[in-house]
């Protein structure tokens, strides 16, 4: 187990380092000089930060982990916040952060199905959080920064889009089957498509996720101590 362990460490440590060689190779010199150049307490101070951010995202996953696994423990939480940190770096477009997390969360004596389940939770809550903070900010100072970036109209795009997908994981939980029902139509609609081999298969996955999102929103609702 032990050997293991470090197999897993000196494995994650050069995957790390060649990540950082591609991303990093055509400024190295560059951000290697603006880190030497920085005030060492400075430098501890961030780097502290950026962990306690990853630590205290752990003390959630420990509070939803303990529901499905009465063992659970604050350092598994922060295991999987750190795998899911590492995971979601080195993929493109942060795809594998919670394919990493569902796995260790399994090694954790934690289901598959409840996995999901908790990291559903934990998407929503973080976008619902994200939501609410980037709407205060819009209501008080829209007009400064519209005025700061050209980006900004792409910026409220983005916005946008996080708006209507928060607003879809709340009507799919209030309104599964209306959901179930839209699935079926669109299972027709997907049937007519040559690349589409087996839609039936397509809809049942779409029904579990509704499932999950529903189960997760309802726990949510009615457990004070997770929210």
């Amino acid at each position: 187990m032990r050997k293991r362990y470090i197999f897993n460490i000196v494995l994650i440590l050069i995957v790390t380092a060649a990540v950082m060689y591609f991303v990093l190779r055509d400024n190295m010199d560059v951000v290697v000089s603006s880190i030497t150049q920085m005030n060492p307490i400075a430098l501890i101070a961030v780097l502290g930060l950026g962990s306690l951010y990853t630590v205290v995202w752990g003390f959630v996953y420990y509070v939803f982990g303990k529901k499905y696994n009465p063992d659970y423990k604050i350092k598994d939480g922060i295991a999987v916040a750190f795998v899911g940190s590492f995971f979601a770096g080195i993929t493109p477009s942060a795809t594998g952060g919670q394919f990493g997390q569902a796995f260790v969360l399994n090694k954790q004596n934690v289901k598959v199905s409840d996995s999901v389940s908790l990291l559903w939770a934990d998407f929503i809550i973080y976008q619902s959080t994200m939501m609410v903070y980037v709407t205060i900010l819009f209501a008080l100072k829209y007009n400064e920064y519209l005025a700061q970036s050209s980006w900004f109209l792409m910026i409220l795009l983005g916005y946008i889009i996080n708006v209507i997908v928060i607003l879809t994981l709340y009507t799919i939980a209030l309104f599964p089957k209306a959901y179930v029902r839209l699935l079926g139509w669109l299972a027709r609609v997907l049937a007519k498509l040559p690349f589409i081999k087996d839609p039936d298969a397509l809809v049942l996955n779409w029904t579990m996720q509704a499932q999950s999102i529903t189960k997760e929103v309802k726990t949510l609702s009615q457990d004070k101590d997770a929210s």
